[in-house]
Formats: C-alpha cells, structure tokens, sequence
C-alpha cells in the first residue's frame, strides 16, 4: 500500500475503496477481480503504474482491500497527516547541492 498511498488513501480522497466502489459497487468486493485489476491496472488505466509486488503480495493486498471495504475507518498517518517531503530533496534544496558542486569544480580547474 506504500506506492499506491502517494496518490490514494485507504478511505478518503482519491481513496482505493472509492475506486472499486465505482467499479464493483456496494456490494461484497470478490477478491480474485480486485487481484486482477491491480496485476493489469496499468493496461486498464495508462497513467497507472505497473503493481510493484508479486501473487503473494497481490492476494495480500485483495484481501486488505476487503478489510477497507468493511471498515470505513481512516488509516492514521497519511490520512490525516499528509504526505512529507524531505527537505534536502526540495527542487530548491537540489538546485543549491547543484550549484555548490559546479562551484567546486570551477574552483579546482
């Protein structure tokens, strides 16, 4: 659930239990579908990635699903909490590392 939380939360915005909703409905999810979607999602939708796990981590991940269906409850954290960047990887932290290398080796010439 780590990739997927860098665009979904379990029960939120843009939440994963909203996205099978719209596809499989209210009713009890079928874990052998959601496996599915999740091993060719990226055929499915291009702007998804390809599932980063294996069959194991795949039925995993189908039956945390069915827990979230069940459970409407936000996961603390991300949630609620938001996603942190590290600061040394800011695109202006970068430009500055950056910047002091190219000085550095315009110094040693």
């Amino acid at each position: 659930m780590i990739a997927c939380s860098r665009c979904h939360t379990g029960n939120g915005v843009n939440s994963v239990t909203g996205q099978f909703r719209r596809m499989m409905g209210d009713g009890k999810w079928d874990p052998a579908a959601i496996q599915a979607y999740l091993a060719n999602m990226h055929d499915a939708q291009p702007f998804m990635p390809p599932f980063p796990g294996n069959e194991n981590d795949l039925k995993l991940l189908g039956g945390y699903m069915l827990h979230l269906q069940a459970n409407g409850a936000p996961i603390a954290g991300g949630q609620s909490a938001g996603v942190t960047v590290n600061p040394t990887y800011t695109a202006e932290a970068l430009k500055a590392a950056r910047s002091k290398e190219i000085a550095a080796k315009e110094i040693t010439r």
